[in-house]
Order: C-alpha cells, then sequence, then structure tokens
C-alpha cells in the first residue's frame, strides 16, 4: 500500500512538475488597442522576447483591470503605457526604452479656450495618463469617465461636456463620429510609450534592454521610421522580420567607435 502510494505521488510530483516546466519561457500580455503603430511594436517585442528565449501569450483582457491585473501578477506585464501608471502600480517595472511616442489631445467645444475654463471633460477609463494630466494642471471642473472615445465624442456632441482627452494614435485609426458644430483640438503634450514587467520578472528587463535596442522613431498615418543598433547578423534578422510588412526604404550605418574616458587619443591612434 505505501509503495503504490509514493509512485502515485512521483508521478503527481512529475505531472506538476512538467506543467511548471511547459510554461517557464511563457509571459502573458493584455490584448493592446489594434492600430497600425500598437501592432509593429507588438511584433518588435514578440522578436525581442524569442531573442531571449521567451514566447508572448496575447489574451483578451479587460482594459480597464489590465493595470491591477498586472500589477498583482495576474498578467506578466504591459506591452504598452507611459509613466503615469508608475505612481499606482508599483510592482510594474519599466522596461526603458521606448516604443513610440503619442500626443494627448483636448477636443473641445471653440469656446472658452482654455482647458481650466472648461466646466467638464470626458476621459476614458483605463488611461490613467489622461487622468495624470489634469491632475498637474488647474483644471477644477468635472471628470466624467466613460468606456470609449465613441462615448466621448456623443457627449461632446449633445454638449454634456465641453471637451475631452484622447490619445491620438488611437483616434487616427478608428472611424470615429465628428460632432456637428465648433469644435477644435489642441495638442497638450508627448508621451513616449513603454512597456512594463510585474516585478517578479525583474531579471528579464536588464536582458531585454541589453540584447535588444529596437525603437520606434517617428510614426505617420502611412509609414513609420524603426532604429535597431547591433551587429549586422541583427540588423539584418530586423531586416527580413519587417519585409512582410512593406518595406519602403533600409539603411545600415558603417561600424561606429567611441574612445574610452581618460584615455588620450593619441594612444588610439
Amino acid at each position: 500500500m505505501n509503495r503504490h502510494f509514493s509512485i502515485l505521488l512521483l508521478l503527481v510530483n512529475l505531472f506538476f512538475s512538467a506543467s511548471c516546466f511547459s510554461h517557464q519561457y511563457n509571459l502573458t500580455f493584455n490584448r493592446p488597442q489594434s492600430t497600425p503603430q500598437a501592432d509593429y511594436a507588438l511584433e518588435l517585442l514578440k522578436l525581442a522576447y524569442a531573442d531571449i528565449g521567451f514566447k508572448i501569450y496575447i489574451i483578451d483582457f479587460s482594459h480597464q483591470n489590465a493595470l491591477l491585473a498586472a500589477n498583482n501578477g495576474v498578467l506578466d506585464g504591459q506591452l504598452g503605457r507611459d509613466v503615469s501608471v508608475e505612481k499606482n502600480y508599483e510592482n510594474l517595472i519599466r522596461v526603458d526604452y521606448e516604443l513610440f511616442k503619442f500626443d494627448l489631445v483636448l477636443y473641445k467645444n471653440c469656446l472658452p479656450s482654455s482647458l481650466e475654463q472648461l466646466d467638464s471633460v470626458a476621459i476614458v477609463d483605463g488611461y490613467p495618463v489622461q487622468e495624470h494630466y489634469l491632475a498637474n494642471t488647474q483644471f477644477a471642473g468635472n471628470i466624467i469617465k466613460v468606456k470609449s472615445m465613441n462615448a466621448q465624442l456623443n457627449l461632446l456632441a449633445q454638449q454634456k461636456v465641453q471637451g475631452a482627452l484622447m490619445i491620438n494614435f488611437i483616434m487616427q485609426n478608428n472611424d470615429l463620429p465628428s460632432p456637428q458644430g465648433c469644435f477644435v483640438k489642441e495638442v497638450l503634450s508627448t508621451y513616449p510609450l513603454y512597456h512594463y514587467l510585474n516585478k517578479r520578472n525583474e531579471n528579464l528587463v536588464e536582458k531585454l534592454i541589453r540584447d535588444n535596442h529596437a525603437r520606434i522613431l517617428s510614426m505617420e498615418q502611412e509609414f513609420m521610421i524603426i532604429e535597431k543598433t547591433g551587429h549586422k547578423e541583427e540588423t539584418q534578422e530586423l531586416l527580413e522580420f519587417l519585409r512582410p510588412y512593406g518595406l519602403i526604404e533600409f539603411v545600415r550605418s558603417g561600424r561606429v567607435s567611441v574612445i574610452r574616458p581618460k584615455t588620450e587619443l593619441h594612444k588610439e591612434l
């Protein structure tokens, strides 16, 4: 009886051990907002993680709850967030290279003329950058949280709010209705976008930065510019990876050297 129990216990241990080992190289993130810029960034991150032996799994998850889930370790991190998340989500560690930049835009009635003069603004729940920006201004009006940018614009069109804070790269890639009347757009600030890992994956942060140096330098409606530093084999790998997306131009510089500090120039020549 004891012998049979020991064998059964061994099989159970092996089963759970195999299960754990089969998932040790997987990282789970929620699906980001689908835009061409975000899709490019996601593919670059998949390539970066593959280079260090990890595979990204994307799951559908409530955007409003994703930050809390990543902070609590339910998700392994967040694929695209600005630095405003660092204030309230202390378990998230920034991977410190930019994915790309975005503008925070105020879409408002023509009058009154400034954000501080508005009685109310609509923001999308789940994007802390909007609340963070308002908290650092003299805006004293009502803040209305909604679930989508369509809801923001509907409130604006119905004159239930006087303005809406919106993220430009999402605006550019969605067929949003245009409210009737006099409305203007004003760029309030520009932010870099990073991706974050839960602190239990802290050991990956330095490795990602060391092994992968690709970032998006500029985004336009029709194209984007990507920069990568590394050996020829590494830049060639990126070139082959990007070909299926429609490569317009590829430029590779020669080798670049920098003289070490405290070393006299004539000793290097």
